[in-house]
């Protein structure tokens, strides 16, 4: 650790949340002011991702503020989607779907994500540098985030330690 970053990656955080984000078309709407505010459902899920963070790991964010304060940091989204959401079963046969995948894309998922996440853990997400997202298929056919928080040496962007 060198002025309060770290020398090499270090992964500081593992969570795993049991349901996921709704699309940013459920997300926001535009209010009678021409502003955009968040929907019902959007409020539900931060407040429930924020449970499902802080519960578990109170301990260890406690300190990440205090360790880490002045990193940068690596968050990487595994989304856990069932088989149905993802594969279309009718392609391939006589007047099914054209395509093997349906039209769903991870990304739109990303920004209250990542929103709520940083809440969650009160670390302002400007100080995500790297942000990965992976869309897998669920093993159990259950939907989830897997989560991992690491602490990136800023020279891996060019900026001075």
């Amino acid at each position: 650790m060198k002025n309060g970053c770290p020398l090499h990656e270090e992964v500081i955080l593992h969570v795993v949340v049991p349901f996921l984000p709704p699309t940013s078309n459920h997300c926001y709407f535009t209010n009678r002011f021409g502003g955009r505010t968040k929907t019902k459902e959007a409020d539900a899920f931060q407040k429930r991702l924020v449970q499902e963070v802080t519960g578990p790991h109170l301990a260890s964010l406690a300190q990440l503020n205090t360790t880490y304060k002045d990193s940068v940091f690596r968050v990487h989204y595994k989304l856990y989607f069932p088989f149905e959401e993802i594969f279309n079963r009718s392609w391939g046969k006589k007047s099914g779907a054209e395509s093997r995948y349906k039209k769903m894309d991870a990304e739109n998922r990303l920004k209250l994500l990542t929103d709520s996440f940083a809440k969650a853990i009160g670390i302002d997400d400007s100080r995500f540098w790297r942000t990965v997202i992976d869309k897998m298929l669920s093993p159990d056919n259950q939907e989830r985030i897997d989560i991992e928080l690491a602490a990136v040496p800023l020279p891996l962007f060019g900026a001075p330690a």
